[in-house]
């Protein structure tokens, strides 16, 4: 009797203490589910940005930060500062981009998952503050003569849209030689000297002293790319779109708030560039002044031709396949939705 009450009690014991064991664990394995869902919510919500510390777009992102946009549109952002945006997205280390299409465009064509999803301005100021005009020693009718241009020192996209240009201007861009030189009057020099045949300037004062010189034919770049539409954008993947579809949302909304912002409250952007970006004053004024007049926000889906841009990009680049389908390129619901 006594042998059984012993082996009874070892029993129970260990009973208790297998449950007791068991308890926790369950408990533990509910709470690291839960803390997995939070994650996984979180995720959902933020966006990582891929961006260049440029003057460009990038002082909107400022202002939708102070103003809070961001948090009252419920998402939140990572920012990554990198030159190679287009190479982010389509390794998935990045959600969004802000781009120009040119590149964004490029990268489609060549069959990564690209896709443009909303518009802030309908131009690159960088590239036309310093490639507004192209200016030839040779008449318009005689330009096939151009041999030789100087540019600024650019990136490689801005040379593919000069590239466009000579190509527009029917010219065989891989007959032609290019000279970089960092300051405009250098440039204007090598011009003036017939060092080189053309150059590409941004100053309306530089284009207008070369005319003062000489017989020379001048071009407007801004005119020449219109029917090309190239805006910067925010870029984003199908991919990123998929798994995070109302945080992109949500950050085209924010963007676009900054935007109106502005528009009324100058001199708070205008700091932004001075102090964060270190402009000149006149620097800064000039680029309030060139984000104001693309029109952000008002013109969300780029009009006009994507067929255009891309024909001109692969007859320059020989970009694969440049007859891809064009209208999974630019997803128009994310812009529309933004402003409604």
């Amino acid at each position: 009797m006594k042998k059984k009450a012993i082996i009874l009690f070892v029993l129970l014991l260990s009973i208790t203490l297998l449950l007791s064991a068991c308890l926790p664990k369950s408990k533990n394995k509910t709470k690291i589910t839960k803390q997995k869902t939070k994650e996984s919510e979180t995720d959902a919500r933020t966006l990582r940005v891929a961006y260049m510390r440029a003057p460009t777009l990038n002082p909107l992102i400022d202002i939708a930060e102070q103003k809070g946009y961001f948090r009252q549109n419920g998402v939140k952002i990572r920012k990554i500062r990198a030159q190679g945006a287009i190479g982010l997205l389509t390794k998935r280390k990045a959600d969004v981009a802000l781009l120009s299409l040119v590149p964004a465009l490029s990268a489609f064509l060549d069959n990564k998952d690209v896709r443009f999803i909303a518009a802030i301005s309908n131009s690159s100021s960088m590239f036309l503050n310093t490639s507004r005009f192209p200016v030839s020693r040779f008449p318009k009718d005689k330009i096939a003569e151009v041999k030789k241009v100087g540019i600024a020192k650019l990136t490689k996209n801005e040379r593919l849209i000069i590239q466009m240009l000579l190509n527009d201007m029917g010219l065989n861009v891989k007959l032609i030689k290019i000279e970089e030189s960092l300051q405009e009057s250098d440039r204007a020099k090598m011009l003036t000297e017939a060092k080189v045949d053309m150059v590409f300037i941004g100053s309306k004062k530089t284009r207008d002293a070369l005319q003062s010189k000489g017989n020379y034919a001048v071009f407007d770049a801004k005119e020449m790319l219109k029917d090309y539409y190239m805006p910067s954008g925010i870029v984003s993947t199908k991919f990123a779109l998929r798994k995070k579809p109302q945080a992109a949302k949500a950050f085209v909304k924010a963007l676009y708030q900054a935007y109106k912002y502005i528009n009324d409250n100058a001199d708070e952007l205008i700091s932004i560039l001075e102090n964060k970006f270190h402009l000149s004053t006149p620097a800064a004024n000039f680029m309030y002044k060139n984000l104001l007049e693309a029109g952000a926000g008002h013109d969300y889906v780029p009009n006009g031709n994507p067929a255009k841009l891309a024909a001109s990009l692969a007859s320059i680049t020989r970009l694969e396949n440049p007859q891809r389908d064009l209208s999974k390129f630019i997803i128009k619901k994310y812009a529309e939705e933004a402003v409604k």
